[in-house]
């Protein structure tokens, strides 16, 4: 099946906020979803987080930096890494 829409979330040091983002888009996901997670560096959690959804959504896809350069480069690298026909860009924040 082809992807339609990509989900693209820059996130850094979010661990408190982005397993609730997850099940929110993974609970209304069908195949032709898929979810793109630019991590800019996070030290606290958010990689293991990301990680444990993927073995229960392999439509999640993350990417890490090991240094952070800002939410408008991890947007913009979501968005290079998207596969849909059309994306949207969320956040895991409050």
């Amino acid at each position: 099946m082809s992807i339609t829409l990509s989900v693209c979330i820059p996130t850094f040091n979010r661990a408190a906020y982005i397993g609730e983002t997850l099940d929110c888009i993974v609970s209304q996901a069908t195949g032709a979803v898929e979810t793109v997670v630019v991590d800019g560096g996070s030290n606290d959690g958010t990689e293991q987080i990301v990680r444990n959804w993927q073995h229960d959504f392999p439509q999640l896809r993350y990417f890490r930096r090991e240094t952070n350069l800002g939410v408008e480069r991890d947007t913009d690298k979501t968005v290079e890494l998207a596969r849909g026909e059309y994306f949207w860009i969320g956040n895991a924040s409050t």
